[in-house]
């Protein structure tokens, strides 16, 4: 079957080993545990997780991520990158909806040393600052997938992907959405205005956070005006589903008839 082929194009299961000693007895002996890691299963489940929105492997994407760099090198040398790269950008998106206190604590210093108005070049530094880790995770998944052979950028572009890189992007560009609006809230909780949209550089693109206008008297307000005579207005709910907080529909009724609430 076709799911069965989907989880055999690359390694089926990969072996490591390493010596951990003990950070409470410095004298005891080390720890020399083996594991092994089934790339088919993580294959599996991030087809699971992107195609059918169930839990995503976080934590098989931690261990490979955290995997000593000669392990790495390893898969890469192999030409199986590929859990290499997918491990990151899952990794990428949960860290830019979940940033690190450090990536925090790295943005709201830059908000204490600021006055009562955040510039437009102050608020990019804070979403810079606080999607450090989800960026250059982000960044290193690109360029595994920029060097990866053809066979294995065949096999994360064809339809259906034996590994879901795409789809991984795309829940990306939602993450990077959501930043931008929260960068917004987490501002404005601590009385600081903010500008109506920011952009990060990357190292591999450029990524544009769609901040919006949080409804504050030093920034801009949006009015949707409709001009309206005896038209269905039901488009409205799928039109006006993503708008500024604090937006006003005004709808200007030209043939006198009285509008539905």
């Amino acid at each position: 079957q076709a799911w069965s082929a989907w989880g055999m194009s690359c390694f089926s299961e990969i072996k490591f080993g390493w010596c951990e000693y003990s950070s409470i007895d410095p004298d005891a002996p080390p720890s020399c545990p083996d594991y092994v890691f089934s790339i088919a299963s993580f294959q599996r489940k991030l087809d699971s997780h992107y195609v059918f929105d169930q839990r995503p492997p976080l934590m098989e994407a931690f261990f490979i991520q955290r995997l000593h760099d000669d392990y790495k090198q390893s898969l890469v040398d192999a030409d199986c990158p590929n859990p290499l790269i997918m491990a990151a950008i899952l990794l990428a998106e949960f860290q830019l909806l979940a940033p690190s206190w450090i990536d925090l604590d790295r943005g709201f210093s830059l908000v204490k040393k600021a006055g009562s108005f955040i510039s437009p070049d102050l608020a990019n530094d804070f979403v810079m600052a606080i999607s450090t880790s989800g960026r250059q995770l982000y960044d290193e998944a690109m360029k595994l997938a920029r060097e990866a052979s053809p066979f294995q950028q065949h096999l994360m572009a064809s339809k259906p992907a034996a590994w879901p890189l795409q789809r991984a992007i795309k829940r990306i560009q939602v993450a990077q959405d959501a930043v931008g609006d929260a960068v917004g809230v987490a501002l404005g909780i601590v009385g600081r205005p903010v500008p109506c949209a920011t952009e990060i550089q990357g190292k591999s693109s450029t990524t544009s956070f769609s901040t919006k206008c949080f409804g504050m008297d030093t920034v801009a307000r949006v009015d949707f005006v409709v001009a309206h005579c005896r038209e269905d207005l039901s488009w409205l709910t799928k039109q006006l589903q993503r708008v500024p907080l604090g937006a006003r529909l005004l709808i200007y009724e030209k043939c006198g008839a009285p509008l539905a609430p």
